[in-house]
């Protein structure tokens, strides 16, 4: 089901982008994406709770055509990459995004604040040095009804691991400022919220891999663009 999901959005969004009559402008941004810092760990593993917590501020890149449906709703498509890494680890995501924005203003005037908001689905590449880790207390319960202690400790040994192009989906949502520069080019800067289901990737659960992960994943994007009418 998630093969046929990830050909639909590539196949809709390419064929958006292919009928070049039905863009009436398109948009190239960069940014910085923002993670979660807070790293909870979970004490009957040692283990942090989430795989995406901890990043350092990461780059992102992208482009997105539009199409006006009225002076103020616009539909798109956008396609971004966002690298960010901590130690021990390095993330590359490329999202394929189903988008609608409503302009308050006139699209082509000025000042143009908007809302936006879509449909995403995300490719996730994780790469894991080989690293040890530890040693951690563990959480022991001498009985049911006993209050939980910390007794014993644990060190792990983390392997080389690579995993490859996750298929993941989610949804976000935005606000932005377009300023009008000359007729036909504007300037933008958004703020998009990004909420993904990592959580039913199956692959992101094995022990072996990331089975610590116990929460879907979120980050921010903060971008400036250039917008050019066709």
């Amino acid at each position: 089901m998630k093969k046929q999901i990830t050909y639909l959005f590539i196949l809709l969004f390419f064929t958006f982008v292919a009928q070049a009559q039905l863009i009436d402008y398109v948009q190239v941004y960069v940014g910085t994406r923002l993670y979660p810092q807070d790293l909870q760990i979970d004490p009957s593993t040692a283990k942090p709770d989430r795989f995406y917590a901890g990043f350092a501020p990461g780059q992102v890149l992208g482009v997105s055509a539009y199409r006006q449906l009225t002076d103020h709703l616009c539909f798109g498509g956008s396609f971004e990459i966002g690298n960010t890494r901590k130690p021990n680890y390095n993330i590359n995501i490329a999202t394929i995004g189903a988008n609608v924005k409503y302009n308050f203003n006139n699209i082509e005037s000025f000042l143009s604040p908007y809302l936006m908001g879509g449909v995403n689905y995300s490719f996730i590449t994780v790469s894991q040095s080989e690293f040890k880790d530890g040693p951690h207390a563990l959480q022991k319960s001498k009985s049911a009804s006993s209050t939980a202690i910390y007794t014993d400790t644990v060190t792990y040994r983390n392997t080389k691991t690579d995993i490859f192009f996750v298929p993941v989906y989610g949804f976000h949502v935005g606000a932005g400022l377009e300023f009008k520069i000359r007729e036909g080019w504007g300037l933008y800067a958004e703020y998009k919220f990004t909420y993904s289901f990592v959580k039913n990737a199956p692959i992101l659960q094995r022990e072996d891999t990331y089975g610590f992960n116990k929460y879907n994943m979120i980050y921010h994007n903060i971008v400036f663009g250039l917008r050019v009418f066709l």
